[in-house]
């Protein structure tokens, strides 16, 4: 397995010829697609020294000046496959956003990145990282869904990120002094429980925070089901029941892809149609059950009903009664 290891080098100064273009195509081939964009166009140098073993262990040393780096849609879609990388900061800072998150990452900081979604890594000043990829399955087996790590920055002063943190620059010391031919797979798997370990206190608190949140959702979705006819349901109505603020309220929905609005106007979109539907309402006025729904005005309610069920409420009444 060691004889599969493999050592690349490069460096880039801004004194080269398209030095730009250069070192795009050097991240692109490392590290799936990039766009990179220094803050000094006549003031740039970086390099990266990277080995891998079996097309699946790679790590990377990378030194900068100030800089921006873009994964975008683009260049997803050219991209092979998907991949979950750490990007352990050695020095200066470096902002990692992913996913709605922002990682600021110290030295000794490091995060998940997803190559399968857009991202931004920006640094203003001189940094230096470490760039981990592992094997994809055995972190999934060890760590659950990576998914909810992204972005999430891990301190060194958390005691299982302070070990890995050690062997990592212990294990690139080495590497760089030439004992990187003696790399396998023993040693990512101890890197992995090393990853656990650090992770568990993040994993712990996710767990924590998704039980609460499910506990805040189950008492939203009651009130609004208690009070849907409620003209006053509303953001700062639902907020005073839950105990919370508008802006948790409204974060609680947006973890679900919808507003309270959106939410709201559903329901009661499909309680009118379960009463265009019931017998007991045959004789109803579309407007009564328009009001008897929540609504206030014929029109919107029409509207959104034929948007809703792609007919108006009187003929999907008929539709209905007559099966």
């Amino acid at each position: 397995m060691n004889s599969m290891a493999e050592l690349r080098s490069y460096h880039v100064h801004s004194d080269q010829c398209g030095y730009r273009d250069t070192w795009t195509d050097v991240l692109t081939t490392e590290f799936a697609g990039k766009q990179f964009t220094p803050l000094e166009i006549d003031n740039f140098t970086a390099s990266i020294r990277c080995f891998s073993v079996d097309g699946s262990l790679m790590l990377a040393h990378a030194r900068s000046s100030a800089a921006r780096i873009n994964h975008d849609q683009d260049h997803l879609v050219k991209q092979d496959k998907r991949e979950f990388i750490i990007h352990y900061q050695m020095s200066g800072t470096s902002l990692n956003i992913q996913a709605g998150r922002e990682a600021l990452l110290q030295p000794g900081d490091f995060t998940f990145c997803d190559t399968g979604r857009p991202y931004a890594i920006q640094f203003d000043a001189p940094t230096d990282v470490l760039v981990l990829r592992l094997r994809q399955d055995r972190l999934v087996n060890r760590l659950g869904s990576l998914d909810d790590l992204v972005a999430i920055p891990v301190s060194s002063r958390n005691p299982g990120a302070a070990l890995f943190s050690n062997f990592i620059e212990t294990f690139w010391d080495r590497a760089e002094a030439g004992a990187w031919q003696d790399v396998d797979h023993s040693l990512e798997d101890a890197m992995i429980s090393l990853l656990q370990l650090a992770y568990r206190p993040v994993i712990a608190e996710q767990l924590a925070d998704r039980s609460l949140h499910a506990r805040h959702w189950t008492t939203a979705v009651r009130f609004i089901e208690d009070h849907l006819t409620h003209p006053d349901l509303n953001l700062s109505a639902l907020a005073n029941q839950m105990r919370v603020s508008p802006r948790y309220v409204q974060a609680l929905f947006a973890q679900r892809g919808e507003t309270l609005t959106s939410h709201v106007q559903a329901q009661r979109l499909d309680c009118a149609a379960r009463l265009l539907t019931n017998p007991g309402y045959r004789h109803e006025s579309i407007l009564g059950i328009c009001l008897d729904s929540g609504f206030n005005d014929l029109s919107y309610f029409t509207r959104q009903f034929r948007k809703r069920f792609g007919m108006p409420p009187a003929r999907y009444r008929c539709a209905h009664l007559s099966q």
